[in-house]
């Protein structure tokens, strides 16, 4: 039986993965290209292929309103939890990409606007036209939906005629091109099923062939089974199980369950109920399990419990507002990202080398924490706790994340890593708040690199902006998770969608803060004019030398190490500014000194 559905939806370009029986939605890959259309499953290889139709041209006069006629689809890869996406051939290897089944480590298609069935291995080798057809003005010819019986040794494809025409049709052939035979001219295709409504996607199950149609009702907008007829004869007429569609397209069929899903174009999944082959109900309003609300098209079934094990770092906030946060560094963004936290009634455990600064740290939160609240308008509302934790293991009993907040030296980062790694449950999602280097540099000793990501705070909770970004493997369902769950903390979150030292606003803020850095080392200004004209100009009620001392110099200064390790050719004068104040000691606010002195703070 099926344990979740794979679906791909045409407006997001996204593949979803919809948990059964709930109904949960989750995103696999964000970037499924230009119209993708059909979709398998490999199961063994935890893998799932699809095909895109490449971008269309509006055009009133075509079948569907636009012109696909352009040679820009194609045949893609990603992994079940959304990584290593490939291409098993490039957009512009083939014209129009439809429906898409996988049968013995072999992709096979249809190809619309090629008016062609082709087939290819998993691995991008031995492309092969079976079926080709001459292009016509009815559409007559082409190919949309595509069904392999290996163990006949069949070929099963629709062409679906005009749009409504009632000129659709199923064909035969063998899976083999007869000797001395070309795709363009096979003597054994067979036409089984002609004059249908507008049929789409196909699937044999036994000896029972199901297909979905897209035509005029009664007999369109349907889900339809009929035995497979034998050698030379034409198909019986289909048994109607479903009718009511938003003009359907996909299928897959839960044989164990009794069950077909079926998707359309208004952006729903159904779930039909199919009775024993003796049964002739009346058609059956088709039950939605999922409405997305934008086109969807190809789906798929996944059967193993173990492929979904693997995908577990997927939260709502009601699964884990009972567990507790891990805040690993007490510092000043450490006791501050425990703020964040603990604001939502849970509770913060946070765990650091010093006994003392950890201490200061959960005193931190309880200062803060009413008047947050009370920002918030939530004076009220059950306030959360901090507490300490004495050791890594404590502080990760049960965790849901973890937040490492240590000072930004990989050298700290890598082997800390390897500890939480061996000391965390196994569904924790692991986030580091490097200020510049990426997740991916100290993932050395993580052996699950999918959990692993970066969640870059500023300096809540003033500034509740946080950086997402992913160490090259991390689980789509992670971030998307930490996308709907952050905002219950106050925390906005802002993605990298590609590796990028200082992620998005610090990379802006680097070029700010070392150009002020610049003409302070340079003699050209202090930092009091800096500061001064940006709270002129830019009404700014701290200027970049403040904010500096608020980060912290040791701090400011080891991120400007790490740029310029990556980009040699930075000036050194802000580098020699901030290390002569971190040499004296003023490190800041935190030290009472740095750029500016402060008391009491």
């Amino acid at each position: 039986m099926f344990k979740a559905l794979v679906v791909l939806a045409v407006r997001s370009r996204t593949i979803y993965r919809i948990s059964l029986p709930d109904g949960r939605v989750e995103t696999v890959h964000d970037a499924a290209g230009p119209a993708p259309d059909g979709i398998a499953v490999d199961e063994v290889d935890g893998r799932v292929y699809w095909t895109t139709m490449g971008a269309g041209r509006r055009m009133s006069t075509a079948d569907d309103g636009f012109d696909f006629s352009s040679r820009n689809g194609g045949v893609h890869s990603v992994r079940l939890d959304g990584t290593d996406a490939t291409d098993v051939l490039a957009a512009g290897e083939i014209t129009t990409g439809k429906q898409l089944t996988l049968a013995d480590g072999v992709l096979y298609w249809s190809d619309r606007e090629g008016c062609r069935v082709s087939c290819v291995r998993v691995d991008g080798t031995d492309r092969t036209d079976l079926v080709v057809n001459t292009p016509d003005d009815e559409w007559l010819n082409a190919c949309v939906g595509v069904a392999v019986d290996t163990a006949r040794g069949h070929l099963y494809w629709s062409q679906k005629g005009p749009a409504d025409g009632g000129k659709g049709r199923i064909l035969r052939a063998g899976l083999r091109i007869p000797e001395g035979e070309t795709a363009d001219a096979r003597s054994d295709v067979e036409v089984l099923w002609d004059g249908l409504p507008e049929p789409i996607d196909l699937e044999i199950v036994g000896d029972t062939l199901y297909w979905t149609d897209r035509g005029a009702p009664p007999e369109g907008n349907t889900l339809n089974r009929a035995p497979v007829p034998p050698a030379g004869a034409k198909g019986e007429p289909p048994q109607i199980l479903a009718s009511g569609f938003h003009e359907t397209i996909g299928l897959a069929v839960d044989q164990d369950a009794g069950i077909t899903y079926v998707t359309d174009l208004g952006g729903r999944i159904s779930a039909v109920p199919v009775p024993g082959d003796d049964a002739t109900p009346d058609p059956a309003p088709p039950r939605v399990i999922a409405h997305l609300a934008e086109p969807l098209t190809g789906v798929a079934g996944i059967e193993s419990e173990a492929l979904l094990g693997a995908v577990r770092y997927t939260y709502t906030f009601e699964d884990v507002r009972q567990r507790p946060v891990a805040v690993i560094g007490a510092g000043t963004l450490g006791r501050r990202i425990a703020l964040m936290f603990a604001s939502r009634g849970g509770t913060v455990t946070i765990h650091d080398p010093s006994a003392e600064q950890a201490a200061a740290a959960v005193e931190f939160v309880a200062t803060q924490l009413p008047d947050l609240l009370d920002s918030r308008g939530a004076a009220d509302a059950e306030a959360g706790v901090a507490k300490v934790a004495p050791s890594l293991t404590e502080a990760l009993d049960g965790a849901w994340l973890v937040v490492e907040a240590v000072p930004e030296r990989l050298e700290i980062k890598i082997p800390l890593w390897g500890e939480i790694d061996a000391a965390a449950p196994e569904d924790t999602i692991f986030a580091t708040n490097s200020s510049s280097y990426a997740s991916r540099m100290m993932s050395e000793r993580v052996r699950d690199k999918s959990r692993l990501c970066n969640m870059h705070f500023y300096m809540p909770p003033r500034s509740n902006a946080v950086d997402l970004m992913s160490d090259g493997e991390t689980d789509r369902g992670l971030l998307d998770s930490l996308h709907r769950i952050l905002p219950e903390f106050g925390i906005h979150p802002f993605e990298a969608r590609k590796e990028s030292t200082g992620f998005i606003f610090n990379r802006i803020w680097a070029a700010i803060k070392r150009e002020s850095l610049q003409v302070v080392a340079e003699g050209v200004a202090t930092h009091e004019d800096v500061d001064g004209m940006f709270k002129v100009n830019w009404r700014m009620p701290r200027g970049p030398f403040q904010m500096m001392d608020g980060v912290g110099l040791d701090v400011v200064l080891d991120i400007e190490n790490h740029y310029a390790a990556e980009n040699p050719h930075l000036p050194e004068g802000p580098r020699e500014l901030l290390r002569s104040y971190v040499e004296q000691g003023k490190l800041g606010v935190k030290t009472g000194e740095g750029f500016y002195t402060y008391s009491g703070e």
